[in-house]
C-alpha cells in the first residue's frame, strides 16, 4: 500500500474532522428540530472520510472505488433517514407526553390510564400529530377540572413550533354516584413527517 503524502493525509484528516462534527451537530439537532437536514451532510461525509482513509484522492482506480463506496452506503443512507426520523419523533412524543403525566393531579383524583400516540390523528396524511391523553376518575366536575388545569403551560413537541396550534383539552366520559370519568388530551397537529412511517 503505498505512503499518503501529506496533502493526502490533510484530506483524511478533513474528512474524518467533519464526519466527527456531522455526529455532534446530529446529536445537538435530534433534540431540537428535525434530523433531515443533517442526514445528507453526514451520508457524504462518511463517504468521502471512508473514500479517502480507503483509497486516497489519487490513483487509476481511485474514481470506481470511490463510486462503488457511494452505491454500497445507499441503503445506509435511507435507513439513517427512517430510524433517525422515527427515534427522534418517538423521543419527542415521550417528552410531550410526560409534561402532562407530570403535572399534578387534583386531590383525590385517581389516573386510570394514559397513552401517548403519534401519527395521522387528524385531517388526512403527510404529516405528524402529537397527543398525550389521561383518564382520570374524580369527584370533580368538569368545571371544576379545567380550573384545576389552568396552570398548566403546554409546550409543543418540536422545539420552536408555534405555541398556537396546540389543544388542550377536558371532557367527561362517564358519570356515576358521586365520582365521575374524565379525559384530559394534549394534541400538537401538523408537523411535517419527513420519513417518519407512523405518519403516512
Amino acid at each position: 500500500m503505498r505512503e499518503l503524502g501529506w496533502k493526502q493525509k490533510s484530506l483524511v484528516a478533513c474528512g474524518i474532522g467533519s464526519l466527527v462534527a456531522c455526529f455532534l451537530v446530529a446529536a445537538v439537532l435530534v433534540r431540537t428540530s428535525t434530523p433531515i437536514p443533517v442526514a445528507p451532510i453526514l451520508f457524504f461525509g462518511l463517504v468521502i472520510a471512508t473514500s479517502l482513509f480507503l483509497f486516497g484522492p489519487g490513483g487509476k482506480w481511485s474514481g470506481l472505488k470511490i463510486t462503488v463506496v457511494v452505491i454500497s452506503f445507499l441503503p445506509v443512507f435511507w435507513f439513517y433517514l427512517i430510524v433517525s426520523c422515527e427515534v427522534a419523533n418517538s423521543l419527542r412524543l415521550d417528552n410531550f407526553g410526560k409534561q402532562l403525566l407530570r403535572y399534578p393531579l387534583p386531590e383525590g383524583a385517581v389516573l386510570r390510564e394514559h397513552s401517548f400516540d403519534i401519527g395521522v390523528l387528524q385531517g388526512n396524511g403527510n404529516h405528524c400529530d402529537f397527543k398525550a391523553t389521561l383518564v382520570l376518575e374524580s369527584s370533580l366536575s368538569e368545571r371544576e377540572l379545567r380550573e384545576h388545569f389552568r396552570g398548566f403551560t403546554p409546550q409543543p413537541a418540536i422545539a420552536g413550533s408555534e405555541l398556537e396550534f396546540l389543544q388542550f383539552d377536558i371532557s367527561e366520559l362517564s358519570t356515576s354516584i358521586g365520582t365521575g370519568l374524565f379525559r384530559v388530551q394534549l394534541l400538537d397537529p401538523g408537523h411535517s413527517r419527513y420519513f417518519d412511517l407512523h405518519c403516512t
